[in-house]
């Protein structure tokens, strides 16, 4: 859900207002920026990360490290690129799945195996993500302001999506995902986010917290700290620009750049202290509905993009940079939810994995034998 309402107004460039928003005439759009800004924007992409460094050590320990299984994951991460590329030149050029494959491929030069080392690249990623965005901060606060308070009209920009015909989305499709993959691809919070998911999971120490055996006060004190710190600092800059901000020059971008880091990294420790309430059995069918998208990821990313692409292509419903954030966000809202639906009756009929899955790993055995399921 997080992937929807944060791709939603990218996807169809939901700008209505960036600037000096008006409650008294756009109150629903204001609060629907305020709710995906404060518990979505830069919130949930870190998590994904997480946990697919999780999924990465999941995969890894229950093989052996040889040579074959070296040779496996390296067909299923190529796999995972060749459907993460189509995806982005036919649906979403903002794909975050071949990034994830590209550090995976990466990280099997060196690994599997457990590795105290992993913690160094933590330390360094860690260092890097928290010190390069205070950089940026003081480069773009240092740079003379231009930036005008337009009008929501003219804060509208075009993408890929808003041209009269799909051969000419994806054409400029490939120009933005050039754009986007490289540089999703450098940035270091999503391998510090990959690591320390592989790190937690390799270490038992993320089973052990599920279970309720372990504490970590102190972490989770700085987590929410930071958290916190960075949410403040957000909801400031947010007067000058939101949280999608194009702003060149004044407060609101270097504060929200300064945001970032503080709360990317606390978003994971929010996220495992919720997981930790998972097992209060309240709101069963909401709870089935998530389940049963969370077991298809790939299906749910895969499908909202394909939802996306046909409401908000000119040539089709044509939905781009007409509505306002209140109407994305139940759009999105919506998505998951059938996706989800989708998902729960799929699994119910008696299949192991979800479309998408199941595609994943059949080519994954067209590119390298796998012994494992």
């Amino acid at each position: 859900m997080g992937v929807a309402l944060v791709n939603v107004h990218a996807v169809a460039r939901g700008w209505l207002s960036h600037y000096g928003l008006n409650f008294a005439a756009h109150g629903g759009d204001v609060v629907a920026e305020y709710v995906v800004g404060m518990f979505f924007s830069h919130r949930s992409f870190p998590l994904l990360a997480f946990l697919f460094g999780v999924g990465i050590a999941m995969q890894w320990q229950r093989m052996d490290a040889t040579a074959r299984d070296v040779r496996t994951l390296r067909g299923r991460y190529g796999a995972l690129l060749i459907l993460g590329i189509a995806h982005a030149l036919l649906l979403w050029p903002g794909d975050i799945v071949s990034a994830y494959a590209i550090v995976a491929l990466v990280l099997l030069i060196r690994w599997p195996k457990r590795d105290k080392t992993l913690l160094i690249f933590i330390g360094i990623l860690g260092a890097l993500t928290l010190s390069l965005y205070p950089l940026f901060a003081l480069i773009v606060a240092a740079t003379p302001s231009d930036a005008s308070f337009e009008s929501a009209a003219m804060a509208i920009d075009a993408s890929s999506f808003a041209n009269a015909s799909f051969a000419q989305a994806w054409a400029a499709h490939l120009h933005e995902y050039l754009f986007f993959g490289i540089a999703q691809v450098m940035l270091p919070e999503v391998w510090l986010a990959i690591l320390i998911g592989m790190y937690l999971a390799q270490s038992d120490r993320l089973a052990r917290w599920l279970r309720g055996e372990a504490r970590g006060r102190v972490w989770f004190g700085i987590g929410f700290a930071l958290f916190a710190i960075g949410s403040v600092l957000e909801l400031y800059a947010s007067t000058a620009g939101g949280w999608d901000y194009t702003t060149s020059g004044g407060y609101g971008d270097p504060i929200m750049m300064l945001a970032l880091p503080l709360t990317m990294v606390g978003s994971v420790f929010v996220w495992l202290a919720i997981s930790r309430a998972w097992g209060v059995d309240t709101a069963r069918r909401l709870r089935e509905l998530l389940i049963a998208g969370g077991r298809t990821p790939l299906t749910q990313f895969f499908g909202q993009s394909l939802v996306f692409a046909i409401v908000f292509n000119k040539s089709l419903i044509g939905w781009h940079g007409e509505l306002g954030r209140l109407a994305y966000s139940l759009v999105a809202i919506l998505t998951y939810f059938l996706w989800a639906g989708f998902s729960r009756a799929w699994l119910a009929a008696g299949h192991e994995r979800g479309p998408m899955e199941t595609l994943w790993l059949a080519l994954s055995r067209r590119l390298a034998p796998s012994k494992v399921p």
